[in-house]
């Protein structure tokens, strides 16, 4: 048996396995984004607002923010 064979299906695998490996940890960044018990979410949220309420106390028109999905 040679080693060329062997060696190539190693390689495959082995590229197989960082794909899938890649693509779970891709999944559970995008899970941890859209999660509301993300560090920092809470905190930017109600920073937000405060500007918000901020800006209608000083009179100043509202301001339409980007969508947090989009």
């Amino acid at each position: 048996m040679t080693l060329n064979p062997l060696i190539s299906e190693l390689m495959v695998e082995s590229r197989r396995r960082e794909f899938l490996e890649r693509a779970a940890r891709e999944r559970r960044a995008r899970e941890a984004e859209l999660s509301p018990r993300r560090p920092g979410r809470v905190r930017r949220e109600l920073g937000g607002a405060l500007m918000r309420l901020g800006a209608r106390v000083a009179g100043l028109p509202p301001v339409r923010e980007p969508s947090p999905a989009g």
